[in-house]
């Protein structure tokens, strides 16, 4: 057991090693001189600060109320109905930022840019997912709350504000500082519709890089924002709290807080979604791109295999080597260091060539979306199996049993999910793909979307968001297809160690 302990341990240290590995491969290459305070930076961060503000306030505000609609729904809707109901919430929050601008773009005929754009689609992609989250906190606490209000004799809106709100308000803090954090360096966002004033840090660090060749405050901005993350996270590492739902309250217990029609706030970013593809697809005049959308296409299926290949075979080996509580709770606080940095990171490698240039960038994208999917839900699927785990040790068996038995059946489902969801990701990524790839003659699709949304094409933009929808499910099912597969293998199979 000593020696299976130490492997594990040194398995993961140096996972963690990986992680890190861009801030500390590029401290080597970028000479450090004096921190100058850059005029312009002053104004990036009070706009930063508005826009994180507004955006988190406003998805609070609507997820509540969203929260108190999908309470209400839970009670008279059947399990398969409300499952269907909560992946509708989600699913903006699961899809690519440069896919949800092109179909809002294709709904509306414009895109609203500066500190309204910001926050319209930071509240349209979160809005249902906050719902959810808030949902599971009220179900929770209310058994509790229907007891203080009835001590208390007020009515049932009265009790909302005086005893539900008062109970929740840690996990709304909590909830509110996580959002505030996560917009404020937001980046794909920002990017593509923020402008000069409203464009956040990561894209000032970004144009510092690439317009202006100020690598050493660039890089010097990244660390101090890298460094300040980690150490914040510490507040806020707590806000990951299981969505179970699955047991429906009673309509005694749920009846007058709240009404059904509440559901329509997080409900219309996904309403607003589909008619955009819908009427884009009315509208638009379908014709065959040629050879370059073939290999926009390639390259696309092959970046988003590659990042769900390496977030399957990072995840499978966290699973194996089951962190103790001390490097579960770093790995819990490792935030992903900046897209301009990790980017730049692996650019500074060296290598040329296509295939080199998609593995680096494929690198570069599982390790920007690892920390976020163990946070997510990865760590909360180990807290789970912990105590069966716990248990098997108690026999003499090995470590490899216990794996095998134990850890690989109950997490090898969540893991090919998550992979799925990375490759898709990666699919609709453009901010890393640019940084990398650059003007090299590897493309991808959500490369030539943007591009021919900054240069005001919308209707050929419209008509390759399609076969970035396709390639991106692709990648998406191929993985949940070998989670079925190999699920029922694993079921059915015998093991004999």
């Amino acid at each position: 057991m000593e020696k299976s302990f130490l492997l594990r341990a040194c398995l993961a240290l140096s996972l963690l090693l990986c992680l890190a590995f861009p801030v500390l491969h590029i401290l080597f290459y970028v000479p450090f001189t004096s921190l100058t305070w850059d005029p312009f930076l002053s104004p990036v961060l009070l706009g930063a600060t508005v826009q994180a503000l507004l955006s988190s306030v406003l998805t609070l505000l609507l997820g509540f109320l969203g929260a108190l609609g999908l309470a209400q729904n839970q009670v008279i809707m059947t399990p398969g109905r409300f499952r269907v109901l909560v992946f509708a919430l989600i699913l903006p929050s699961f899809l690519p930022p440069l896919l949800i601008v092109s179909l809002i773009v294709g709904f509306f005929g414009f895109v609203p840019m500066g500190l309204a754009g910001v926050i319209f689609f930071h509240v349209f992609m979160n809005v249902g997912l906050v719902s959810v989250l808030m949902a599971s906190t009220l179900v929770n606490d209310m058994t509790r709350a229907l007891r203080e209000s009835q001590v208390m004799a007020i009515g049932n809106w009265k009790t909302v504000g005086e005893v539900i709100l008062p109970l929740i308000r840690i996990d709304l803090a909590l909830l509110f500082f996580y959002l505030f954090v996560l917009f404020f360096f937001s980046f794909s966002i920002p990017l593509l519709v923020g402008g000069s004033l409203f464009g956040g840090i990561e894209v000032f660090i970004y144009e510092k890089i690439l317009l202006y060749g100020q690598w050493s405050e660039a890089v010097q901005y990244s660390i101090i924002l890298f460094l300040t993350l980690f150490f914040l996270s510490q507040f806020f590492k707590s806000t990951s709290r299981p969505m179970d739902m699955s047991q429906p309250l009673s309509a005694m217990t749920l009846q007058g807080m709240g009404r059904r029609i509440l559901i329509f706030f997080p409900l219309l970013p996904t309403f607003l979604l589909l008619a955009g593809l819908l009427w884009s697809a009315v509208t638009i005049k379908w014709e065959f791109a040629g050879l370059e959308l073939l290999k926009s296409a390639r390259g696309t299926l092959t970046v988003g295999l590659i990042v769900s290949s390496g977030v399957f075979v990072f995840l499978s080996l966290l699973s194996f080597s089951f962190l103790n509580q001390f490097l579960s709770q770093v790995l819990l606080s490792f935030i992903n260091p900046g897209w301009v940095l990790v980017g730049f990171s692996f650019l500074l490698l060296g290598l040329s060539g296509k295939l080199a240039n998609l593995l680096l960038l494929g690198v570069a994208l599982t390790l920007a979306y690892v920390p976020f999917l163990f946070r997510l839900s990865f760590s909360r699927q180990l807290q789970q199996i912990e105590s069966q785990v716990r248990f098997a040790q108690s026999f003499p068996v090995s470590w490899r049993r216990i794996f095998l038995r134990v850890i690989w059946p109950q997490t090898l489902a969540p893991i090919c999910f998550l992979s799925g969801l990375a490759g898709l990701w990666a699919c609709g990524d453009f901010a890393m793909s640019e940084i990398i790839l650059g003007s090299n003659e590897i493309r991808t699709l959500a490369m030539d979307i943007k591009v021919l949304l900054s240069t005001y094409r919308l209707e050929k933009a419209l008509l390759l968001l399609y076969p970035l929808l396709i390639v991106s499910f692709i990648v998406f099912f191929i993985f949940q297809g070998l989670a079925y597969v190999s699920c029922r293998n694993i079921s059915s199979r015998s093991w004999t160690l």
